[in-house]
C-alpha cells in the first residue's frame, strides 16, 4: 500500500468534493507499494511568485526514490478538448469551459520546484531530480484526443489506466527521468514530505492531576492546526475565533511555517506578556522575529532617532498633537522611521488582532516587502476587545472562524460563554470541576482563603506551583490585593512572581488585562470591577477563558452580586 499523505478513511473520501480525485485517490492507495510517496492536494505560499512558479495547489504529487516526482491533475467525468479550450461535459451534454489540465499540472511542476528550493532544505542532489506534470481522465476512454505536442500520450491517464495503474505511474516517472537526471533517493523524498507535508505539532505541557484533560486537548490542538494546511496558499487572512479556539497555537505554527519556508517572518500583538510567552517558545528559530506591537515601533522610533538622528517622535506629535502617544503618535513615528530605514519582513502574523488601533495597520503593511501581496495572517477574537478598538483589518474576505473550544472543560466553557457575542463556538468533550465562586468581603480574608487553597492544591494535590495563576479582575485595586498576598508564605520554599510571569516553582499572581491570550491549568480570579458594565462582562469573559481545568472566582457581595454570579440576601 503506498504512503499516502494525508491518510483519509472512506467516510472521509466521501466528501471529497471531486470524483474522480476520490477514485484515483483509492487507486493509488490500494495498487502502489510503499516505495512511492504520493500528497493529496498539497498547497503552497511562494515567497517570490514568477510567470511560471504560482501560489496555488495540485490534485496529487507522485514520487519515487529511484526517480523523481511529478504533478498529476485529475478531471472527472466528461471532459471535451476544441484544440484550444478544454471544456466539461455534463449528463446533458452542455459544456462548461475549464482550466487547461495540462498548464495547471505544468505551473505546479515549476511553483513546487521553487517552493523547495525557497525552504533553502533541499541538498544539492535536488537540482538533477527528474520532476514532470500529468493528467488523468479517469471518466474517459480515448487519450489520443487530447495529444499535442505539449500534452504527449505518455503523460495522459485514462479509464483504461486504472488496472494498471503502477504501469502507467512508472511509465510517467521514466518519461521525465532524462540522461542527466539522479534518482530522488529516500533523502529526496524525506525532504518532500519535511517541506510539502509539515508534520502537525502542539507544544503542550502535561500536568500531573490533569494528564487526561491534556491529552485530549493536544488531539483537538491537532485537528485545529489542520486548518492552516486548508489555509496554505491564501496569502492574506483573517481567522476569528473565541477565547480557547486555538488562535495562538495556529499563529504560533503559521509563523513557524512561513520561517522554515524561507520567508523573514514577524509575529507580533498587543499585549507585552503574550509577546514575552511566544518569544520564549520561539527563541532561536531561524528567519523569525516575535515583539508587541508597541515594542516593534519603539525599536524603529529608536533606530531612527539614535543611528539616523531623524526626531520622527517629533515630527508624529506636530501632526498629531493631541493624540494619545502610543496609540496615534508611536505608530505614525515608525512610518516615518520607515522613510529611512530598509528592514522589512516578507510576512507577518498578527495574534489578538482584535486589540490592535486602526493606526497600526498602515506601519505593519509597510513593514512587509510586498505591502500588497506580502503574506499577512490576522488571529483575532471580536468579543475579547478590551481595549475597545475597531476591527478595520487589511484583509477583504470574510474571516475563516474557528468554533471548537480545545482550552476548557465543558463547565468553564458554559461560564466563560455566558454572554459571549459571536460566531457559535462549541465546547470539546472536556469534564471537569463545577467553577467555585467564593464570598468574602475583605480583601485581607479574601488573600487567607486564597493562600489556604493554594497550599491545599500545593501540599495535598500535588499541584505545581507554575500551573496556578492568580488574576486580579479589577486593575484598581491590584496593588492593595499584591500587598495583602505577598505577605503569606508557600509550602515546600515556592515563591510568588508579580507580574513577572509563569516561572517554576511559583505562582503568578497578576491582572486580566495584563494576561490576555495566555491561559493556566487552573485560574483564581480576585475581585472584579462593582458595577455591571461591559468591562465587567469582558473581564469575567477573557479572565475565566484562561483556565484550563480549575476556575475559582473570589470576591465581595457586591462584586459577585454586580456579576449574577451571587444573588444579594
Amino acid at each position: 500500500m503506498a504512503r499516502i499523505i494525508p491518510a483519509l478513511s472512506d467516510t472521509e473520501l466521501e466528501l471529497v468534493k471531486s470524483r474522480g480525485e476520490a477514485n484515483i485517490y483509492r487507486h493509488l492507495k490500494n495498487k502502489l507499494d510503499d516505495s512511492y510517496l504520493i500528497l493529496f492536494e498539497p498547497r503552497w505560499i511562494l515567497r517570490n511568485e514568477t510567470s511560471q512558479a504560482r501560489d496555488g495547489e495540485t490534485d496529487f504529487i507522485i514520487a519515487h526514490p529511484d526517480y523523481g516526482y511529478f504533478c498529476l491533475e485529475v478531471k472527472g467525468g466528461g471532459i471535451h478538448f476544441d484544440g484550444d479550450n478544454w471544456f466539461s461535459v455534463d449528463s446533458s451534454k452542455t459544456r462548461n469551459e475549464i482550466k487547461n489540465p495540462a498548464k495547471q499540472s505544468m505551473e505546479a511542476k515549476y511553483a513546487i520546484k521553487a517552493k523547495l528550493f525557497e525552504s533553502h532544505r533541499v541538498t544539492r542532489d535536488f537540482t538533477k531530480a527528474a520532476i514532470g506534470h500529468a493528467v488523468f481522465f479517469p471518466d474517459t476512454e480515448n487519450a489520443m484526443q487530447f495529444v499535442r505536442p505539449d500534452l504527449p500520450v505518455e503523460i495522459i491517464g485514462t479509464r483504461s489506466d486504472l488496472e494498471n495503474l503502477k504501469s502507467w505511474i512508472d511509465g510517467v516517472l521514466k518519461f521525465w527521468f532524462g540522461r542527466e537526471s539522479i534518482p530522488l533517493k529516500q533523502v529526496g523524498i524525506n525532504q518532500i514530505i519535511e517541506i510539502l507535508a509539515k508534520p502537525i505539532t502542539a507544544e503542550i505541557s502535561l500536568g500531573s492531576k490533569i494528564a487526561s484533560l491534556e491529552e485530549v486537548r493536544i488531539r483537538l490542538t491537532l485537528t485545529q492546526l489542520k486548518i492552516l494546511d486548508f489555509l496554505e496558499s491564501r496569502r492574506r487572512v483573517a481567522i476569528s475565533g473565541g477565547a480557547g479556539t486555538g488562535k495562538t497555537v495556529l499563529a504560533i505554527e503559521k509563523a513557524k511555517r512561513l520561517a522554515d519556508d524561507g520567508f523573514k517572518t514577524l509575529l507580533t500583538c498587543y499585549n507585552r506578556e503574550l509577546g514575552n510567552h511566544i518569544a520564549s517558545q520561539l527563541m532561536g528559530h531561524p528567519n523569525l522575529v516575535v515583539a508587541n506591537f508597541d515594542r516593534l515601533t519603539d525599536h524603529f522610533v529608536t533606530i531612527a532617532d539614535q543611528k539616523l538622528k531623524k526626531d520622527v517622535l517629533s515630527q508624529a506629535k506636530a501632526t498629531y498633537p493631541n493624540s494619545d502617544l502610543w496609540r496615534v503618535q508611536m505608530p505614525t513615528a515608525m512610518t516615518y522611521a520607515l522613510e529611512y530605514i530598509d528592514e522589512r519582513y516578507d510576512a507577518i502574523v498578527v495574534d489578538e488582532a482584535q486589540d490592535f488601533a486602526d493606526e497600526y495597520w498602515f506601519p505593519l503593511e509597510y513593514l512587509l516587502t510586498d505591502p500588497t501581496q506580502g503574506p499577512f495572517y490576522i488571529f483575532f477574537d471580536t468579543h475579547q476587545n478590551l481595549y475597545k478598538r475597531s476591527l478595520n483589518f487589511p484583509v477583504i474576505e470574510a474571516p475563516f472562524e474557528l468554533n471548537i473550544n480545545c482550552r476548557n472543560t465543558q463547565e468553564i466553557h458554559d461560564f466563560a460563554y455566558k454572554n459571549y457575542v459571536g460566531p457559535t463556538v462549541k465546547p470539546a468533550d472536556l469534564h471537569g470541576n463545577n467553577v467555585a465562586i467564593i464570598q468574602e468581603e475583605s480583601d485581607i480574608d479574601q488573600a487567607k482563603i486564597i493562600h489556604k487553597t493554594l497550599v491545599e492544591m500545593i501540599a495535598r494535590k500535588g499541584i505545581k506551583p507554575e500551573q496556578i495563576v492568580i488574576l486580579v479582575g479589577d486593575s484598581l485595586t491590584k496593588k492593595e490585593k499584591y500587598g495583602h498576598i505577598r505577605e503569606l508564605q508557600l509550602p515546600f520554599g515556592n515563591k510568588w512572581s508579580i507580574e513577572n510571569g509563569i516561572k517554576n516553582s511559583h505562582v503568578l499572581i497578576d491582572t486580566v488585562k495584563r494576561f490576555k491570550g495566555l491561559e493556566s491549568e487552573i485560574v483564581i480570579i480576585w475581585g472584579l470591577p462593582s458595577e455591571f458594565s461591559g468591562e465587567l462582562t469582558e473581564v469575567l469573559y477573557v479572565g475565566s477563558s484562561r483556565a484550563k481545568s480549575e476556575l475559582i472566582i473570589i470576591g465581595n457581595e457586591n462584586e459577585l452580586a454586580s456579576a449574577f454570579l451571587l444573588n444579594k440576601s
